[in-house]
């Protein structure tokens, strides 16, 4: 979120340089995110009564992307 905001900033600054005015002030910011965890597999019945079975661990990797809008205000 640091690094989407200091990237929103200096664009938005290079914008307004471009337009011959500059950054005012931040009037909004709108974050929106598709996170979805996956389901763990059940362990079978008869493995969580063995007093020798193991905790099932899924694995793989959980994947997380979020859009961050700032709309800024530009001024003289």
């Amino acid at each position: 979120r640091r690094k989407a905001m200091a990237d929103a900033r200096a664009r938005a600054d290079l914008y307004a340089k471009a337009a011959g005015l500059r950054v005012m002030r931040i009037v909004s910011i709108n974050e929106s995110g598709n996170y979805s965890p996956q389901p763990m597999p059940m362990a079978r019945m008869e493995a969580m009564v063995s007093d020798k079975a193991s905790t099932p661990m899924a694995g793989g990797e959980v994947g997380y992307s979020a859009t961050v809008n700032v709309v800024f205000e530009l001024g003289k």
